[in-house]
Formats: structure tokens, C-alpha cells, sequence
């Protein structure tokens, strides 16, 4: 029995994982700056001004005793959630985040109930 849903993704019969990430271990800067470089990694389409705001993200992130890495300026945050959005929408529609605690980055096969709607 098929179990896809539109809030929770698709089942395990009609897509296949290609990333699979525990939120409860990172903290907000971590973890967006993760499904960043995971994005990319699936196959984002990343523009030169992308790169650029990458890179600044990138360095702007420093070490803190008690909660990891963390981004010197509050605004990059903000600004590493606006980058991931603007990078899932380049996936094209065969490929999807779903976020609930942690991530899970998936390929729907073409007979996925949920490329129908």
C-alpha cells in the first residue's frame, strides 16, 4: 500500500533518498548552511551572485564553544535560508526536500502519486 503524502513525502516505493540528514545534532546556522551544501551537491543550479553569497555564508560561520559553528552576523541566517530556497526551486520537479526535524532529499519516480498534482 502506497503511503506518499504531500506533508510528509513520498514512500520508499515511489522515490529513492538521495540525502538523509538528523536535525536534532546541529544547531539553525549548521543545519541551513548543510541543506546548502547538500543542494548543491544533488544538483542545484548555483549562479555566480550564488556562489558569492555561498562563499561570504561560508566564512562568516565560526566556532562556538557550546553550540558549534554559528554565523558571525545574525542576518546570515536570514540570508542562508533565502540562498536554500532559491536553490531547491532550481531542482527541477523530480526532486524534493522535505524538512521535519532534519531533511530528507528525494528523486520521485515518474509514477509517484505526488508528481500528479
Amino acid at each position: 500500500m502506497c503511503e506518499c503524502d504531500q506533508e510528509y513525502g513520498p514512500c520508499e516505493q515511489h522515490s529513492t533518498a538521495l540525502v538523509i540528514r538528523d536535525g536534532g545534532a546541529r544547531n539553525p546556522d549548521e543545519y541551513i548552511m548543510c541543506l546548502i551544501d547538500d543542494l548543491i551537491g544533488v544538483g542545484a543550479e548555483v549562479s555566480a551572485a550564488g556562489w558569492v553569497e555561498h562563499k561570504q555564508l561560508t566564512d562568516s560561520l565560526v566556532p562556538d564553544e557550546w553550540r558549534g559553528l554559528r554565523f558571525t552576523d545574525e542576518d546570515d541566517y536570514e540570508a542562508a535560508v533565502w540562498l536554500s530556497e532559491r536553490l531547491e526551486s532550481t531542482l527541477g520537479e523530480n526532486i524534493c526536500v522535505f524538512q521535519d526535524d532534519g531533511f530528507v532529499i528525494v528523486q520521485l519516480h515518474n509514477d509517484c502519486p505526488l508528481l500528479e498534482g
